[in-house]
C-alpha cells in the first residue's frame, strides 16, 4: 500500500508527465471522450523530501490514469466538473490532493523501489520541550475541493484554482495562480508552468506545527498566524516513438516560503521532483 501511496503521489507533485498538455489540449490525444486510459511511465522517478528526518524518495515506476466525459473527469486522483468552456475559457469545480500531505506520507523505509536510504540530518531549530520523534510524526492527506479557471490564450494559459480542506477537519484553504503553454513540434511536445500558492494558517499550522502529544508540552505550537506564499516551476518534454510509447522528461522545483523554517519538522525550504523514462500507453 505505501508503494503504490508513493508513486501516486509523484505523479500528482511531477504531474502530466504522460504527455505535458496544457489547459486548451486537456484531453489526452490517444483516448476517446467517455474511454478509460491508463499510462505506466518507466524510467528514474524522485522526490526530494524538506521534512526533517526523512528520506529523498525514488521509484522506477510512475503509473496515471485518466478519464474525460463530456464534462466529468478524471486525472489521477483529481475529479473534476467543467461548468463552462469555449475556446478562451474554462471554468471547472475540482477535487484534489492538497501536496504537503504527500511529505508525510512516502516514507522510504516503505515504499523504496530501489531500497536507498539518504536519511536527513537532523539541524532544525528545535522547540522547547521534549525531543521531538521525527521520522514518527504522522499527518493525514488533505483531499481538497473548489474551483478552477483557465483562461487561454495565443502567448500563455492563466491558471487560478481554489481549493478548501473537506476531509481532515482543519479547514485550511489554497488559492494557486499560474500561467503555462504547451508547445507541439512534430513529434516533440514540450510545457513549462510557473505558479504561486498561497496558503492559509490553518494549511500550514496543521502539516509544519507540532501537537502538544508530540514535544510534551500542554499546547500544540504554530508556525505562523497568517497565510504564506509558496512558489513553483514545472518544465517537460515528451518525445513521440509510436502511438502508444513516448519519451520523458519531467522536472520540478518548489519553493516553501522560509517563514515555515522555524519548524522544527522542515529542514529545507524547497524541493525537486522529477521523472525520467519511457511512458507507455495502454
Amino acid at each position: 500500500m505505501h508503494r503504490f501511496v508513493f508513486v501516486i503521489c509523484l505523479s500528482l507533485l511531477i504531474g502530466g508527465v504522460s504527455y505535458c498538455v496544457s489547459a486548451k489540449e486537456a484531453k489526452h490525444d490517444h483516448v476517446p471522450v467517455h474511454d478509460w486510459g491508463v499510462d505506466i511511465a518507466l524510467g528514474y522517478g524522485a522526490i526530494e523530501n524538506p521534512l526533517n528526518k526523512r528520506e529523498s524518495l525514488e521509484t522506477l515506476v510512475v503509473p496515471q490514469w485518466y478519464y474525460y466525459g463530456e464534462r466529468f473527469y478524471i486525472e489521477n486522483l483529481e475529479l473534476g466538473y467543467t461548468l463552462f468552456e469555449n475556446d478562451h475559457f474554462l471554468l471547472d469545480l475540482v477535487g484534489y490532493l492538497n501536496d504537503d500531505g504527500v511529505l508525510y506520507n512516502v516514507d522510504n523505509k516503505s515504499v523504496s523501489i530501489l531500497d536507498i536510504s539518504n536519511l536527513i540530518p537532523n539541524v532544525g531549530r528545535p522547540f522547547n520541550g521534549n525531543r521531538v520523534e521525527f521520522e514518527n510524526i504522522k499527518r493525514k492527506f488533505t483531499y481538497m475541493a473548489g474551483g478552477q479557471v483557465f483562461w487561454l490564450t495565443e502567448y500563455v494559459d492563466v491558471k487560478l484554482l481554489y481549493g478548501k480542506d473537506v476531509t481532515v477537519g482543519h479547514e485550511g484553504e489554497e488559492t494557486l495562480l499560474s500561467l503555462q503553454k504547451s508547445y507541439k513540434i512534430d513529434k516533440i511536445r514540450l510545457f513549462w508552468e510557473a505558479g504561486v500558492q498561497r496558503k492559509t494558517a490553518a494549511l500550514n499550522n496543521y502539516y509544519y506545527g507540532l501537537r502538544a502529544s508530540e514535544r510534551g508540552l500542554r499546547n500544540d505550537t504554530d508556525v505562523t498566524g497568517k497565510s504564506l506564499i509558496n512558489y513553483y516551476v514545472k518544465i517537460a518534454a515528451t518525445y513521440r516513438i509510436s502511438d502508444r510509447v513516448s519519451g520523458v522528461i519531467s522536472l520540478r522545483r518548489t519553493q516553501m516560503n522560509d517563514d515555515l523554517l522555524m519548524s522544527p519538522l522542515l529542514l529545507e525550504d524547497n524541493y525537486l521532483s522529477g521523472f525520467a523514462g519511457i511512458n507507455v500507453h495502454f
